[in-house]
């Protein structure tokens, strides 16, 4: 019987502690809409206000993601234009050889073409300072613009095949046997980007024409 009434009694006092506890926390939940209710509303009158206040211009703005998104998309092209200026700065040095190569390249079988056709020219003949060395890919030549053979063919030289390339925009390297061109801004010390030119072995020999871009 006195078991029976102790829980009894127990059951009453857990009971008005969780009524006391659901109460409080009620009151609580109250506070705190109320407090959040005061909050958006004073942001909202403080926003009114401050926008009443403000020029149009000063209303504009970015949020956070917006920035956010706009630095990752900043990045982004960073990233995709950088390597594609070097290339582009490649491509043109590139491109300034291959129009270099393109011109000596026309310019050998009509220097041996002129040579063979005029009277004085010897494709035979080593080069020297004689007439029979030296032809002119113009109309009317003056004497700095004929061209000095070796064999039929541009010499090495300046006073050779340097004239071939008089409307190119390069620098300059070597004597005797062989030229090398590079376009304007390259190392004189680099040789993966140039074009080596190797004046006519014999009579019947070509000159070599190399070019070279890995190091453009």
């Amino acid at each position: 019987m006195e078991n029976a009434q102790s829980t009894e009694k127990m059951f009453i006092k857990i009971t008005n502690c969780w009524f006391s506890i659901s109460a409080f926390c009620g009151r609580l939940q109250g506070a705190l809409a109320r407090s959040v209710t005061r909050s958006f509303t004073q942001s909202a009158v403080n926003k009114r206000i401050t926008t009443k206040r403000l020029p149009a211009k000063h209303q504009l703005g970015f949020t956070l993601i917006e920035l956010i998104v706009v630095i990752i998309i900043l990045g982004i092209v960073a990233v995709v234009a950088a390597p594609r200026f070097f290339d582009v700065k490649t491509d043109a040095r590139i491109a300034a050889l291959r129009g270099m190569e393109g011109a000596i390249n026309t310019a050998l079988p009509l220097a041996r073409a002129k040579c063979e056709l005029d009277a004085v020219c010897n494709v035979r003949a080593a080069a020297d300072n004689s007439g029979s060395t030296r032809i002119c890919l113009k109309q009317n030549c003056v004497a700095t613009e004929f061209i000095r053979t070796h064999y039929g063919y541009p010499n090495a030289s300046a006073a050779g095949i340097d004239r071939v390339l008089e409307d190119h925009n390069y620098t300059v390297t070597g004597s005797g046997t062989q030229r090398n061109f590079r376009p304007e801004g390259v190392a004189t010390n680099n040789n993966n980007c140039r074009i080596r030119y190797v004046r006519a072995a014999a009579a019947n020999v070509p000159p070599e024409v190399t070019i070279f871009t890995s190091g453009c």
